[in-house]
């Protein structure tokens, strides 16, 4: 049976394996519910402790009342051993490190998820099993991480914003979450099977990037782009789109594929394999839209009142429209494989 298969649920070790991770829980002091505040989610998720017995999770620090506090690694001995192999220096564009960073719980409530047929096609196209090392660049909360754990493969995520990392650290806590960029990725050379990007490589340095992703992966592995694309000629986008344009200024956009489509196709590092798209629609009440629209980074990243005005013209759309919205999507998975 195959990952395409709608009955697939993965070999019988990973099944074992989730049945082990369902049967810890777990349970944050954390509130994903609390709303937006101009305090940095890095700070505000610094204190949250998550209650899981989940088997092969990372390391936790043992508590006196018997809570487990997730330890991100910054510095592992592979961490360290990658940063002397590529020195380089990489720097997150200003508005995914201010936005990301002050948005992350709204980004976790608000952002869509990917469809299961998606991941599954991945799955089987990326030759993924219980053997396998998967490497998630710019992971942000883990919409794409905490799916690809279901595969039975070991997830390592990593994500260079803090409030990112710990909203991610507390709810996917059966993946390894380490601080790094595509174009510094903090592991050793071939130490990766597949490398997925979901929702991100338009931020990126291309080149650079590629090189870094090149390295890290195995000969004959895999680089995996996954997108929740808008379709903008929907009449909710381009209302979206009305209030959120004004704003953007020169920030990056995937729609813009001569930014990041075109250097990635002409590289000689990899070559493409396979590219289908999944239809994906996200249902929202109007709290759900303005965490959706709020979470985007150069939106979270405007001043107090600019940010009150988008909400408020948010929930003025979302009024109209009878207090819910449906957004089309269609998700796109390009896979490519690294060349010699």
């Amino acid at each position: 049976m195959h990952a395409s298969d709608p009955n697939w649920r993965g070999t019988a070790a990973s099944v074992r394996r989730r049945r082990r991770h369902a049967a810890g829980v777990m349970r944050c002091t954390g509130d994903l519910a609390d709303p937006i505040t101009t305090t940095a989610a890095g700070r505000d998720m610094a204190a949250l402790t998550c209650s899981s017995q989940a088997v092969g999770a990372p390391a936790r620090r043992h508590h006196g009342d018997g809570r487990h506090q997730r330890v991100l690694r910054p510095a592992t001995a592979h961490y360290r051993l990658a940063r002397s192999l590529a020195p380089g220096i990489s720097v997150v564009h200003q508005a995914a490190a201010s936005g990301f960073d002050r948005a992350a719980l709204a980004y976790e409530r608000g952002r869509p998820s990917y469809p299961d047929s998606a991941i599954q096609w991945l799955v089987q196209r990326a030759k993924l099993t219980d053997g396998s090392v998967v490497v998630d660049v710019a992971a942000g909360t883990g919409k794409l991480t905490r799916l690809l754990v279901a595969s039975g493969a070991q997830v390592i995520a990593v994500e260079p914003v803090e409030g990112m990392r710990h909203v991610l650290a507390g709810l996917v806590p059966s993946a390894e979450v380490l601080d790094g960029t595509a174009e510094n990725i903090p592991l050793a050379a071939g130490h990766a099977d597949v490398i997925t990007v979901g929702q991100a490589f338009h931020w990126f340095d291309v080149p650079a990037a590629l090189a870094e992703i090149h390295r890290v992966l195995r000969p004959g592995g895999s680089l995996a782009l996954v997108w929740n694309r808008r379709l903008l000629n929907e009449p909710i986008h381009e209302d979206v789109s009305g209030i959120v344009d004004p704003h953007r200024g020169a920030t990056p956009s995937h729609h813009k594929t001569e930014t990041w489509s075109e250097p990635l196709l002409a590289s000689p590092l990899f070559e493409a394999a396979h590219e289908r798209s999944f239809s994906n629609v996200q249902r929202l009440n109007e709290d759900g839209l303005v965490d959706r629209v709020m979470s985007t980074s150069f939106i979270a990243a405007l001043a107090d009142q600019q940010r009150q005005g988008v909400e408020r013209s948010v929930r003025d759309l979302a009024t109209r429209r009878g207090g819910s919205v449906a957004l089309p999507y269609s998700t796109d998975v390009q896979l490519f494989r690294r060349s010699p």
